[in-house]
């Protein structure tokens, strides 16, 4: 008898069939995924891992609601962190930079983590965490080359990521600006400080990133329509040390704050602040009109919020 051919059997099978592209699906989902490589310097670089997704209870992916029991927990393998932070994990080739054509380790990493999804704590996980880590490099990135970056198993999403070493494009994410912008005649400081978590060795002590030779460093204000650059600044002032002691104002950080003061810079457009041997900023605004948007969105939660009024304004709508 021929099993396959029993009506059962084939029920089974065609059962089988209809959600296995689902469960494929959910186990592509469930993963320690590697989000994006970027430059903190030509020195630095940065990996940011995430160990999944949680879809809350009662809300869709769309953001609509249904009734359900339990969160939907999307995860892999979580990670460890002394796996983590073993720069021989990780490896570092480029086609066209010598200095990694054979592939180098960093010299050395850290990390720094926090949970940003939560479940019940009575669930397993109860958390989700996402972790920044960091490598120093054993030779610096130069602009216009390319590198791969190879993480084995530590991503179940991909095992290397690869950028292009371009300060205009690519973002530092110790370059730090108002992303909501500026009016034109408005005080406009860029601000540049990192702390980088468990790294600890000369010269970036418990972790505060060193960036004192960027105080003679040069700095563009690029346009983002077509790169142009608009202006051209040299050199950082220390804004506060992270050994500052100030009852009122202390540094926070746990770094070195540096700034740079753009005031004199008027013109109104879209710009992002590039850095020399870093990256660049997010993109921001100069205009007239740049605080609307965040004053609307401030006014439309706070009447959103309200109890026992009418809340249908056309303007406000939900």
């Amino acid at each position: 008898m021929n099993l396959l051919n029993h009506p059962s059997a084939c029920s089974s099978v065609r059962l089988l069939a209809s959600i296995l592209p689902a469960l494929l699906a959910m186990l592509s989902l469930s993963a320690a995924d590697l989000l994006r490589v970027l430059p903190v310097t030509d020195e630095i670089i940065m990996l940011h891992f995430r160990e999944g997704h949680i879809d809350y209870n009662g809300v869709r992916p769309d953001g609509t609601f249904e009734p359900q029991t339990e969160n939907r927990v999307d995860f892999g393998q979580l990670i460890e962190p002394l796996v983590i932070g073993d720069a021989a994990r990780y490896r570092i080739t480029s086609s066209n930079d010598p200095a990694f054509g054979d592939g180098k380790s960093p010299v050395t990493v850290g990390y720094k983590a926090k949970g940003t999804e939560f479940n019940s704590p009575f669930k397993k996980p109860p958390f989700l965490r996402e972790y920044w880590v960091y490598a120093v490099l054993p030779a610096p990135l130069r602009s216009g080359k390319s590198y791969s970056i190879h993480v084995g198993d530590l991503a179940e999403n991909l095992n290397q990521s690869t950028l292009t070493f371009d300060e205009k494009r690519l973002r530092s994410p110790a370059i730090h600006v108002s992303q909501v912008g500026f009016p034109p005649d408005a005080p406009k400081f860029a601000y540049f400080s990192q702390w980088l978590g468990t790294l600890n060795t000369p010269p970036h002590l418990n972790g505060a990133l060193d960036l004192s030779r960027f105080t003679n460093g040069v700095f563009h204000l690029c346009d983002t329509r077509d790169g142009a650059v608009r202006k051209t600044y040299r050199g950082l002032q220390l804004q506060k040390a992270r050994t500052a002691k100030d009852p009122s104002h202390d540094n926070w950080t746990r770094a070195d704050v540096y700034a740079l003061d753009f005031s004199d810079f008027k013109e109104p457009g879209r710009y992002v602040l590039v850095a020399e041997g870093m990256g660049c900023s997010y993109p921001f605004e100069i205009g007239e009109q740049v605080y609307f948007g965040a004053h609307r969105a401030v006014m439309r939660s706070l009447f959103l919020q309200r109890r026992g009024i009418v809340k249908d304004l056309a303007e406000f709508g939900r």
